[in-house]
């Protein structure tokens, strides 16, 4: 189910919803003509974020996806669903291995590219990873550097973790070069084991955003926009639109 939250889509659907999508959309499109799948995962950040980056909204409006990942969404947006990016890029990892599809990695500290290789080949020994960018080549292409540069030919999935905007708006002016293209966020840097992951009991109720201020005090200003400012832009839209 669509859902419109601030004037942004979002894909109300589950994870097995949104992986069949997926996978029905490589098992069927034509590897040799490359029409890209864009993929966000959203949180009530994001929604914020595009208030006033209209590029954003725009990206995110245009998505093949819009999968809602933060636990305000649920909370103070009518969403009935949550899917965490870093579970989702690990199903579709499962599936490239099981498929034959390769991937491709862009982002992350330098060095935590190999430390995910690593990690995906032990979980999925038959991943073909066709790609790995990280440290100050990420950055650059982060930073409006062209992928293709980089990129010799187009990857079945290509997964981003720049956070947002910046890993969709590389996205969506990179589209000749993935099948499906997804922003990860933080996956790549827990993948590469720079931060402990959140305890499953703290992910079923909601409160991961707790454990990242706890192991990442650096994004204290992201989690309060999520958890503060978010319900009450809310609130001040739907007095506004009332009356």
């Amino acid at each position: 189910m669509i859902r419109n939250v601030l004037n942004i889509k979002i894909d109300d659907v589950s994870e097995d919803e949104a992986l069949d999508k997926v996978t029905s959309y490589l098992k069927r499109s034509d590897p040799k003509k490359v029409r890209p799948f864009l993929i966000a995962t959203v949180g009530p950040e994001f929604l914020l974020t595009a208030q006033k980056d209209k590029e954003f909204a725009k990206i995110l409006n245009a998505a093949s996806l819009s999968l809602p990942e933060g636990f305000g969404l649920q909370l103070y947006g009518g969403i009935k669903n949550r899917i965490p990016g870093r579970l989702f890029m690990i199903d579709l990892c499962r599936e490239a291995a099981k498929n034959d599809w390769s991937i491709g990695l862009l982002g992350g500290w330098a060095g935590d590219g190999k430390k995910v290789v690593v990690k995906l080949r032990q979980m999925f020994p038959a991943i073909k990873i066709s790609l790995v960018v990280d440290g100050d080549q990420a950055t650059a292409i982060k930073n409006g550097f062209d992928l293709e540069s980089t990129i010799k030919k187009p990857i079945d999935i290509l997964f981003v973790g720049f956070g947002h905007p910046y890993q969709e708006k590389v996205l969506a002016r990179s589209r000749d070069w993935f099948r499906v293209g997804v922003g990860v966020g933080g996956a790549i840097d827990y993948l590469a084991g720079r931060y402990p992951e959140p305890p499953k009991f703290l992910q079923s109720i909601g409160f991961e955003w707790l454990w990242r201020l706890v192991t990442q005090p650096r994004r204290l200003g992201r989690i309060l926009k999520a958890t503060f400012v978010f319900p009450i832009v809310l609130a001040f839209r739907a007095l506004n639109t009332k009356y």
